[in-house]
């Protein structure tokens, strides 16, 4: 029997790699050590163990050069950036065990770190959300001044690779404001330098360009490109509520369909990259409808189940198996939705009590629409025990971080 190993219990596309490998005959192994995250708990998980953290690099490297050497053949795949460059740059010394179809560390570095993606992206014709990377707060200030406000900046890392706090950025409407949130955004997430990754500079924040109008405008293409370029699927979606509000993690995605113009520039941009494999490129729409690229995931990817439900298997192709037939979706025109029920359910109540009855109005009736096809994030009739876990990990949030938490539940 094939075997795969696979890390991040939490990760929604963890759960839908064990899920899919494990219908595919894969023995499943999952290297988490907690046990009640929604990837521990299913049942199509052969075994879960416990591992060193990915980010000491030396420790975790011989932990799973160790499980390579007892289970030669297995398949692995990235779920982190932190997985994305060790994976890269020690891929020969990995493939001697493992089955890795992933590109060198060349080629993620021009990934993870955002400046270098946009440069490819422009290349190819892709624009971004217009973007600064100031050396100190002089220059900061300088952005701040001679740039007219028009609806605000960002300030956010150049990539997650070292913080030691991870945090997407923060967002500022006022100019005189640009200054002190950069500078508190040094001191309160500092970031270290991963050699042959980052240097001094790519620790500091960048600043962009922020786009009020992409709150009704974000969405990804998503999918699978070949080594050699040849093969090529992609699936649209957009993320129809994130939580928090304004610059958060997607809740909630409907199928979208992407323009061919902009397929062609992705696939482009893959080339341009050098990269093969599994891919999620998310954009932001404009008000004058250009599509602006924010981020490039290079792995497993969130919303990956729901790729796999409407016909892309990249997953598949990149195992060499066969997808089953409930994984091969279905080909019409509908509506296709994907969320996580339970918690959609939850902020429906909390604003209930916040009298805020438009977003129950308008979400329920989004769960029970039936003109479309609607997949849960968690939630299998024949794999029930994740959503328990997903459950049970939010809890543990709340309890951990209340006063946040309970912001997060009312202000969306």
């Amino acid at each position: 029997m094939k075997t795969a190993l696979v890390l991040n219990g939490d990760h929604y596309g963890t759960l839908t790699a064990i899920r899919t490998l494990s219908n595919a005959g894969f023995k499943v192994f999952l290297a988490e050590n907690r046990w009640y995250v929604p990837g521990a708990l299913s049942n199509g998980l052969h075994k879960r163990l416990s591992h060193p953290d990915p980010r000491d690099e030396a420790e975790y490297m011989c932990w799973l050069m160790d499980f390579g050497k007892n289970h030669p053949g297995t398949f692995l795949y990235p779920v982190s950036d932190v997985t994305c460059w060790l994976y890269s740059k020690h891929g020969d010394q990995l493939r001697q065990y493992f089955d890795l179809p992933y590109p060198g560390p060349q080629v993620i570095r021009r990934i993870l770190l955002k400046p270098e993606l946009n440069r490819a992206a422009a290349k190819v014709g892709i624009s971004h959300p217009e973007t600064w990377s100031p050396s100190n707060a002089e220059e900061v200030a300088n952005i701040a001044s001679r740039e007219p406000l028009k609806e605000g900046f960002v300030v956010k890392p150049k990539t997650q690779m070292g913080q030691k706090i991870l945090h997407k950025g923060f967002i500022v409407l006022r100019q005189s404001d640009l200054v002190p949130v950069f500078d508190d955004f040094v001191s309160r997430f500092p970031s270290t330098e991963i050699e042959g990754l980052t240097n001094k500079s790519d620790c500091l924040p960048m600043i962009q360009r922020y786009v009020a109008s992409s709150l009704k405008g974000v969405f990804s293409v998503a999918g699978f490109i070949s080594e050699d370029g040849k093969t090529f699927h992609t699936q649209g979606s957009v993320k129809t509520l994130q939580r928090p509000a304004k610059m958060g993690i997607g809740l909630c995605f409907e199928s979208y369909s992407v323009p061919a113009e902009l397929t062609e520039k992705v696939r482009k941009l893959c080339l341009e990259l050098g990269y093969f494999g599994l891919f999620e490129a998310e954009f932001l729409m404009t008000e004058d409808n250009d599509a602006q690229i924010i981020d490039f995931n290079c792995r497993y990817y969130s919303q990956m189940g729901f790729d796999i439900k409407r016909g892309v298997n990249g997953l598949a192709t990149l195992a060499r198996i066969s997808p089953t037939p409930q994984e091969r979706g279905v080909s019409d025109h509908r509506v296709y939705r994907y969320s996580l029920s339970w918690f959609l359910c939850l902020l429906c109540l909390t604003q209930t009590l916040k009298l805020n009855l438009a977003f129950p109005g308008r979400w329920l009736p989004w769960l029970a629409r039936r003109d479309g096809h609607y997949i849960d994030k968690v939630y299998s009739s024949s794999d029930i025990m994740p959503l328990v876990g997903d459950i049970i990990q939010t809890v543990r949030t709340w309890i951990r971080h209340p006063r946040s938490s309970i912001k997060s539940l009312f202000n969306v």
